[in-house]
């Protein structure tokens, strides 16, 4: 049951309270399940938001009149919007994932760990005097130098 609060100044019986009870329940099982429907098809929808964007963008640069500058203001708002509640879901779905999993050592909690890792990775580095280093080694020797300036 959600986290609710429901206050009544009537004194129900408590047959008919039960009864009242399991109704809200019912009816907050089914906005969920609404809800659910309502972001169900949000990556596709995003996708479909952000090319009408582009279209738009491309309109503009073809026409630029007020007309097309509204319309790709407009698409733009609407491919925002998508974009933050995608966002939102993802990193929502992301915390029921943590909250199941735990800290336990679970293959889920490594491979979380690895992909963390290899985003933080640092691949390539183009040095002060413009020349660009691709193996760990290097890029390792070119920022123990650049810290070692500071020293």
């Amino acid at each position: 049951m959600s986290s609710q609060v429901i206050t009544c100044a009537i004194q129900i019986p408590e047959t008919k309270e039960k009864f009242i009870c399991s109704a809200i329940y019912e009816s907050n099982l089914e906005g969920e399940r609404r809800h659910l429907n309502h972001y169900e098809d949000l990556a596709s929808r995003t996708k479909q938001a952000y090319e009408v964007m582009c279209e738009c963008q491309n309109q503009v640069l073809i026409d630029p009149n007020p007309l097309t500058f509204a319309a790709a203001a407009v698409a733009s708002d609407r491919w925002n919007k998508l974009a933050r509640i995608e966002k939102k879901n993802f990193r929502q779905k992301s915390c029921i994932r943590w909250l199941q999993a735990r800290d336990l050592n679970t293959t889920f909690f490594h491979r979380s760990v690895q992909v963390r890792a290899s985003w933080n990775a640092i691949r390539v580095l183009q040095t002060s005097n413009g020349e660009i280093l691709t193996t760990t080694t290097y890029i390792t020797r070119e920022v123990v130098h650049h810290f070692e300036q500071f020293l």
